[in-house]
């Protein structure tokens, strides 16, 4: 899966590279700590191996290419990263992304930017090359209040379809909006965002064969509500960032079983906090900590009938280098 991954990107990035006028790129290496790896299958939430509380080191490789096309205002984003654990290969991943967006200056305070955006993502134990693909359009309007304060609007719409079969219950569509403000202190780019959003999406619902006559039928759709407040702060050499997001969900039908009277709505409410520091070496290199976790309360889990438990804590970090070129 791995390679088919760098032999997409070698071909975009080299397409890209022979017609942009402007042309960026960003290396990122390094190690990072997971300390509960999440699985997207509930077929291996399930299993008696219990994954889903294992913890993870992984080798992490990322490359990201700006290509900037002048002649038609357009700017196509690439991104490929790999993350390798090598005592625990069932939570290696994979990820190709490529965007194409293009900004228009209405005015000297309005201005809109669309986006198309897709993605592959894989896990190393995928039967298919990628576990799932995703495809998003986004249109946003920002409008320049004072030199302090710029306030946005954005909504999506997309699709997602599974390409493996333990996940082909992520196919189906998706759509939300998202509004709030940037305020910018007025010392060089820093700035703090405060933002609201929902977001829907509509998977297909799964049948669980847990035996011939013991079957699981569960809903994957769900409407999703959030808080989102992060920033950054230049000092110097050093960049440190935040993020804060809280969420709540709601599937929107019931899970059941068929070989005992229960049935339950799922519910779940998450907090996670983020910090990183970044010191930069030279304008073309920079060395990155980051630190942050993430908590889930579901109401899956807490009584014996639910047959999976949906509550977590999860601690991640890393340790990166970054090339400029």
């Amino acid at each position: 899966m791995l390679r088919y991954s760098f032999f997409v990107v070698f071909i975009l990035f080299f397409v890209s590279a022979c017609y942009a006028s402007v042309n960026e790129y960003t290396i990122y290496t390094g190690v990072s700590y997971d300390s509960n790896v999440q699985y997207l299958s509930l077929y291996e939430k399930l299993d008696g191996d219990k994954n889903k509380e294992k913890g993870a080191f992984f080798f992490n490789n990322d490359f990201d290419g700006e290509f900037f096309f002048r002649k038609y205002g357009l700017l196509l984003d690439l991104e490929c990263f790999t993350m390798i654990a090598p005592w625990f290969m069932n939570a290696s991943k994979a990820n190709l992304s490529f965007s194409l967006s293009k900004q228009f200056d209405f005015t000297e305070k309005w201005k809109t930017e669309l986006r198309f955006e897709n993605s592959l993502l894989g896990e190393n134990h995928s039967s298919f090359f990628f576990s799932y693909f995703k495809s998003m359009l986004t249109a946003t309007a920002v409008y320049r209040f004072n030199e302090y304060l710029d306030m946005y609007l954005s909504v999506n719409g997309g699709f997602a379809t599974g390409l493996d079969s333990l996940y082909k219950y992520i196919t189906g569509p998706m759509a939300g909006f998202e509004g709030g403000v940037f305020i910018y202190p007025g010392m060089d780019d820093d700035f703090v965002r405060v933002s609201i959003g929902n977001n829907f999406y509509l998977g297909r619902d799964e049948r669980l064969y847990l035996a011939e006559d013991k079957i699981i039928y569960v809903n994957n759709r769900f409407l999703r509500l959030y808080l989102l407040v992060n920033g950054e702060f230049l000092f110097k050499s050093l960049l440190a960032g935040f993020s804060a997001k809280t969420e709540y969900s709601i599937w929107l039908a019931e899970d059941l079983q068929n070989y005992i009277s229960w049935s339950k709505q799922r519910q779940e409410e998450m907090l996670s906090i983020s910090l990183y520091l970044r010191y930069y070496f030279t304008e073309t290199a920079a060395v990155e900590f980051f630190t942050g976790f993430e908590s889930v309360f579901s109401n899956f889990g807490k009584k014996n009938e639910d047959y999976v438990d949906y509550n977590y804590f999860q601690v991640m970090s890393s340790l990166k280098f970054i090339f400029f070129i």
